[in-house]
């Protein structure tokens, strides 16, 4: 009886040790997703969007359990995302996505994003027409609209609410890109823009 007590009380605590390892992120984790924290060129709000989309490609299944499960949209707009497909495909396309590098922030590319990030947004614009910002296409581009912090802009994207191309996602998860530039600003008609440039070498 004493014997059966002493293993029960092992698999108990061997597996609400495993469901809050899956639950939260360890220091490594989190500090190997952290690699624009040193970046002088970011604000605290792009580290954040940083951290968060190196979390999700570096660990997706995590990802999904941590971040994605329970949310159903944000404290602005409410809880829009309940029952939307979109993240039902995001949890399908976490479950079998191979781990993959973590993005490197570059000074030049946030430059050129921060340019557009501060011409959108006080035009009121949505997009990515250009005015007097370069254009380079070999940058793979998404924006975020109307989003007040890292996590939301970066779910916001990964999500791709009823975008049917999933361009946002597609790019956001692609493991071909290395580097990326990161803006945010205030925007005209949607209260805060980010734009997010991507490039593989």
């Amino acid at each position: 009886m004493k014997t059966t007590l002493i293993i029960l009380s092992l698999f108990i605590t061997l597996s609400l040790w495993s469901q809050n390892n899956l639950q939260a992120w360890t220091i490594e984790e989190l500090q190997s997703a952290k690699t624009g924290d040193t970046c002088s060129f970011l604000e605290p709000i792009e580290k954040d969007v940083v951290m968060y989309l190196n979390l999700a490609r570096m660990y997706p299944q995590k990802f999904k359990v941590i971040e994605l499960k329970r949310y159903y949209g944000t404290k602005k707009y409410g809880d829009y995302l309940k029952g939307s497909t979109y993240i039902t495909s995001l949890e399908e396309m976490l479950d079998t996505l191979v781990p993959m590098n973590a993005l490197i922030p570059s000074d030049s590319m946030t430059s050129y994003s921060k340019c557009f990030a501060k011409e959108m947004g006080a035009a009121g614009t949505v997009g990515h027409e250009r005015i007097n910002c370069p254009k380079i296409n070999k940058y793979a581009e998404n924006c975020s609209f109307g989003m007040t912090n890292g996590k939301d802009i970066v779910m916001q994207m990964l999500i791709d609410h009823n975008i049917v191309g999933l361009g946002h996602r597609i790019n956001s998860l692609n493991p071909r890109y290395l580097y990326i530039g990161i803006a945010f600003d205030k925007h005209k008609e949607w209260g805060e823009c980010c734009v997010m440039n991507l490039y593989k070498p």
